[in-house]
């Protein structure tokens, strides 16, 4: 605590170099230096460049720098979540560095399950769309062991 006595002039001041509660984000002696204890720091993505203020480092965004950002790898193609700058977790039916392929046994624009067949595979024979933008499909079973459903996609 810092005190200043002027007795010709009676002024006292009393200084508490402590910050308080009314001034969150500064620090140090007399409220004269900053933090970004109440944005958690930055979460270590990025640095404090004034009270309560980051600046996120490439591949974070958001105030405390929590959001990770996934524009090279297409934004995980809206089928997963971005965990990591440009690493994404796929949804269960996606796989992929930007979750754009389905995963074994699915097919189609929403990766849906292949139809199923007893002692063999299906293949995908015939699309036929209509003019509304519906498709129809048909599916016939072979004996052929060739993989379910692959290489066969429609929108």
């Amino acid at each position: 605590m810092y005190t200043y006595a002027n007795s010709q002039a009676n002024i006292f001041i009393v200084l508490d170099p402590k910050c308080n509660s009314d001034s969150p984000g500064w620090s140090g002696e007399m409220c004269l230096g900053y933090d970004c204890s109440g944005v958690d720091n930055c979460y270590g993505n990025g640095l404090c460049v004034g009270p309560n203020i980051c600046k996120c480092n490439n591949g974070w965004s958001g105030q405390q720098c929590i959001n990770a950002l996934c524009s090279n790898v297409n934004n995980c193609s809206d089928h997963g979540f971005c965990i990591l700058p440009d690493i994404c977790l796929c949804s269960s039916t996606y796989t992929g560095e930007n979750c754009s392929t389905c995963i074994p046994s699915h097919w189609g624009a929403r990766c849906e399950p292949c139809p199923n067949c007893q002692n063999g595979n299906v293949i995908l024979i015939q699309v036929l769309f209509a003019f509304n933008g519906l498709f129809k499909l048909t599916f016939v079973c072979t004996n052929k062991i060739i993989g379910v459903c692959d290489d066969y996609y429609a929108t």
